[in-house]
């Protein structure tokens, strides 16, 4: 499925279904550990209403690292997911000034799931059971559209802040032409803070520095939804202010002793990691046997929180 957002943005988005009986079944991709799943199956239309997921993926990732998660939560949970490519933030097209517009994400899932109700998901979709799930800059998106805002707008050094941390090849120039245009970023609180979705599975979230998480107990935004966060406790990645995170309404914090920034993501095939350009990703996961522990712990309880219900299952 293709969209298009602001700047003329083609939003290619991945799908995840329960497909119908009989489907072949093969591997997502030959890189990263995953489950077989059936490409372009046709849907199981005799299942009833399900609910969607809509799915952000991680600045300079796409859907794939996560798709360990997504199609084990289809099989445990029967829902539909949607996980669009974030382009000028993704893994095949990286643009500083579009990667700093953190609020183009938040654009991009309210429009996914928009669209998803146009298509012929709608014979299936739950529309009360609408969710989210993002991961890292994802994360952060979750949590503007779970209707926290960023507090300030200062101009930050590129150098020293964990904005840059993530956005790799940003100069000060590409910052200060985005901070210039703060009003754009104003305008847009209307269409970040999502009526959509009620619940919010934020997982290792990036930029909550920016964020104002304390006096959030009267944020109306905030009354009706639930939020559910996964941090690492080896993340160098999250925010000193995370502890605030545990102090939002209706939010339920989970720490993984053992994770940091990149375990939650699809751990790379040994013959993947062959050459600098993927060292970055594989960061000797193969050598890390408690990455298969992390990812089935994290499924347990997006399980557990979407469902409310402790149903123990194993990847």
């Amino acid at each position: 499925m293709e969209l298009h957002t602001e700047i003329n943005r083609p939003l290619v988005t991945h799908l995840y279904y329960p497909a119908a009986p009989g489907s072949k079944m093969s591997s997502i991709n030959n890189v990263y550990h995953s489950p077989e799943v059936a490409k372009r199956a046709e849907m199981n239309m005799d299942i009833g209403r399900r609910p969607l997921i809509v799915f952000s993926h991680g600045l300079g990732g796409n859907p794939e690292y996560f798709s360990w998660l997504l199609a084990d939560l289809v099989k445990h949970l029967g829902c539909v997911i949607a996980a669009p490519v974030h382009k000028g933030s993704d893994n095949a097209y990286y643009e500083p000034k579009i990667a700093l517009k953190a609020y183009l994400r938040a654009q991009d899932c309210n429009m996914i799931a928009e669209t998803m109700l146009l298509t012929k998901f709608r014979n299936i979709i739950d529309e009360s059971k609408m969710w989210f799930c993002g991961f890292s800059q994802g994360g952060y998106a979750g949590l503007l559209l779970a209707g926290l805002n960023p507090e300030n707008y200062t101009i930050p050094d590129v150098n020293t802040c964990g904005l840059v941390e993530k956005a790799l090849c940003a100069s000060n120039e590409d910052v200060q032409v985005l901070v210039s245009k703060c009003h754009l970023e104003a305008e847009m609180r209307r269409n970040r803070t999502s009526e959509i979705f009620d619940k919010f599975l934020v997982i290792s979230p990036v930029l909550t520095n920016y964020l104002n998480l304390t006096n959030q107990s009267d944020n109306p935004q905030l009354k009706n939804k639930q939020i559910f966060v996964a941090l690492g406790d080896k993340d160098n990645l999250v925010a000193e202010n995370a502890a605030d995170l545990e102090k939002l309404p209706n939010t339920t914090v989970k720490h993984f002793p053992e994770a940091m920034h990149v375990s939650f993501r699809a751990q790379l095939k040994g013959d993947a990691i062959n050459s600098k350009q993927n060292l970055y990703n594989s960061l000797a996961f193969d050598k890390r046997k408690n990455i298969a522990e992390i990812h089935n712990k994290l499924l347990n309880e997006a399980i557990k929180f979407f469902t409310e219900k402790d149903i123990p299952v194993k990847l």
